[in-house]
């Protein structure tokens, strides 16, 4: 396998917004130098020679301490961090990364919302981007590698087909009324144009302490937002579980190999489009929710709200 942190000619250097691909490549660095050993000490030079500079690499690391993903062991006064351990947060992230870099589900569900994010936040006053441009953004890169110029492609055809961007002479992408709306959603392009498909009337419920907005599906009533009364799994509702999902991550008291199969499992759950097997994963994913719920809690009710999403529990 080749080491992720070679020196690319194609990544702009002395640029703070690179500084998490950067980060990203060091953790698949370590993961393959170090084997998944947390006892490993792991040399920074890396990190200098492919960011092109001590202070890069002093803001790199900089970057992974505070993410708690490395454990510093020698530091100088200059700030340079010599060499580090990864903790098992950082073990966990460099395994999320390697599995999600070779995922097509999870590289083609990345690169439609970062093309359609990148030409919302770079269009200038015209309201057009030159997708040219895009293979020179930190937007193009996904776990630590470079999108491939067919994978961009394959997600500005689809990002035609469903309506959400259109051409604005030659080279220039522009949003759709439609692909603005999903831009501005904070979820994914699937789990936007699935909301789309099952748009319904929406219905508000009040509670003794101000407005709660519920989903309605089956007749049940779960506590959540966006909701949408309709027959199949909404767009919005399900960006609401996802989120919810990895915020209750510190309270299921996985092992690192666990919380990586949970996390794949949530990123599975987000990007695929078959609601069959939606429904596999909520099944796979419930019983961790279940065995770390005590009656009345936030993952009682976060594990009611996936039931009623799909219809089904572990």
């Amino acid at each position: 396998m080749a080491d992720p942190m070679r020196p690319d000619r194609f990544l702009p250097r002395f640029s703070d917004v690179f500084l998490p691909v950067y980060a990203d490549q060091f953790l698949l660095h370590a993961l393959e130098a170090g084997g998944g050993d947390l006892e490993e000490v792991l040399p920074t030079t890396p990190v200098a020679e492919a960011a092109g500079s001590e202070a890069q690499a002093v803001a790199v690391i900089s970057l992974l301490r505070a993410k708690s993903w490395v454990i510093p062991e020698i530091i100088y006064a200059s700030g340079f961090v010599e060499l580090v351990r990864l903790t098992p947060n950082g073990l966990t992230e460099a395994r999320r990364l390697k599995v999600e870099s070779t995922r097509r589900t999870s590289r083609r569900s990345y690169t439609r919302i970062a093309v359609l994010r990148w030409v919302d936040e770079t269009a200038p006053a015209s309201g057009s981007a030159d997708l040219q441009t895009f293979a020179f953004s930190p937007s193009s890169w996904f776990c630590g590698a470079q999108l491939e110029w067919e994978e961009i492609h394959e997600a500005v055809q689809y990002l035609r087909e469903k309506g959400l961007l259109e051409r604005y002479g030659g080279r220039d992408l522009a949003l759709t009324p439609l692909g603005q709306d999903c831009a501005e959603v904070g979820t994914t392009v699937e789990a936007f144009m699935q909301g789309q498909q099952n748009t319904g009337p929406t219905q508000n419920f009040f509670g003794a302490v101000g407005a709660v907005n519920s989903t309605v599906h089956g007749g049940q009533v779960i506590a959540g937002n966006n909701a949408s009364v309709n027959s199949g799994i909404d767009g919005a509702a399900l960006a609401q579980l996802i989120t919810q999902l990895r915020a209750a991550t510190p309270a299921l008291d996985l092992s690192a190999e666990e919380a990586a199969e949970y996390e794949a499992d949530i990123v599975r759950l987000e990007t695929t489009e078959d609601q069959e097997e939606r429904r596999g994963i909520w099944q796979r994913i419930a019983p961790r929710l279940n065995s770390g719920a005590q009656t009345g809690s936030a993952l009682v009710t976060l594990a009611q709200f996936g039931m009623a999403l799909f219809g089904a529990g572990g």
